[in-house]
């Protein structure tokens, strides 16, 4: 998202460098606040795959109204709110893998999630940029295109809500004389 917020906020919605300026470090303390307090409260709620669906209910709604939204400030507004809901889910992502994977390849798990979300999250731009380029520069399709992921990690997680607080189906490793033997 942040990749091409500014020239959203430039070439869609007409603001000044200045106004850009003024806006420019609020995603990220709304985000910065937003991680903390969610996983402040994750200790205490125990689901934290609660936090990943709401966070991405948050994104795809603060996307949405961000697009079409008649203000311009209240665009930029709706976007924080996004990226708010960016960072409320995101720590519990990685506390639901640890839930997941069990302790002999969680190491192996993180990194192969994280290589997986990084290069695909790489490639972002490019597609919305294409998007963009597509609809004769209207950035509306490349902001459907982040609601439509949004909602698919919506759905996502409440699959994984519905399993949370019973059994998640832990991955267990047993050495084998060959590697690794992975058992359900």
């Amino acid at each position: 998202m942040l990749s091409w917020l500014p020239s959203y906020l430039k070439m869609a919605r007409g603001f000044t460098w200045v106004e850009m300026g003024s806006l420019s470090a609020l995603p990220y303390l709304v985000g910065a606040v937003s991680m903390i307090l969610s996983g402040y409260l994750m200790f205490r709620v125990k689901r934290n795959t609660l936090f990943m669906w709401t966070g991405g209910l948050v994104i795809a709604i603060g996307m949405t109204l961000a697009v079409i939204s008649k203000n311009n400030l209240a665009s930029a507004l709706w976007l924080v709110v996004a990226m708010g809901g960016i960072c409320w889910g995101f720590g519990a992502s990685f506390a639901v893998l640890q839930k997941i994977v069990s302790a002999p390849i969680i190491a192996r798990a993180t990194g192969l999630y994280q290589g997986i979300a990084s290069i695909s999250s790489g490639f972002v731009p490019y597609i919305i940029g294409a998007l963009i380029t597509i609809n004769n520069g209207s950035f509306t399709v490349g902001f459907f295109f982040l609601v439509i992921v949004a909602l698919i990690e919506f759905c996502i997680a409440m699959i994984l809500f519905t399993r949370e607080g019973r059994t998640f189906g832990k991955l267990n490793v047993q050495p084998a004389t060959d590697g690794l033997a992975v058992n359900k």
